[in-house]
């Protein structure tokens, strides 16, 4: 997260440790491990609240910052998470309920596919219609396989 946030920015304060090594993913029902505990950053001052219809919650990196820097850039991978928000931005603009998105990427070179899950029991055209848009963006460009998901809330 910390490549995400200096890429958006932000000047990061001191990470925290979360109690958690184990993740289980509900998108992919895969279980990851971060060992010493998985590391949450915030901005200095603490996170400003958003008044957008739909916001980022938080970025979870499902591999290694390094492999991840080593792979792609902290500009580009800020700019394609922002690219998708946009989109679920679009998508849900006139949505009246509340729901949160799941949205994770596998990228390689050749592809970034999208992968969702929701809370809150959006209508299925909706999320297709977000999925469809998704897998129209421009791929991330990396060099090897870049493995992250973020969550979107959407507020009636």
């Amino acid at each position: 997260m910390k490549l995400l946030a200096a890429a958006l920015g932000l000047a990061l304060s001191m990470p925290s440790f979360a109690q958690d090594e184990t993740y289980h993913n509900p998108v992919d029902h895969g279980t990851y491990v971060a060992p010493g505990g998985w590391k949450t950053y915030t901005p200095d001052g603490g996170v400003k609240p958003s008044h957008e219809k739909v916001s980022l919650e938080n970025v979870r990196f499902l591999q290694s910052e390094a492999e991840i820097g080593a792979r792609t850039s902290a500009a580009e991978l800020a700019a394609f998470i922002e690219l998708a928000h946009k989109a679920a931005s679009d998508v849900f603009n006139s949505y009246d309920k509340a729901v949160v998105l799941l949205v994770q990427f596998t990228c390689t070179p050749t592809a970034c596919p999208p992968r969702l899950a929701s809370q809150g029991d959006p209508p299925s055209q909706l999320l297709q219609a977000y999925y469809d848009r998704l897998t129209r963006l421009q791929p991330l460009r990396v060099s090897g396989e870049v493995k992250f998901q973020f969550t979107l809330n959407v507020r009636p």
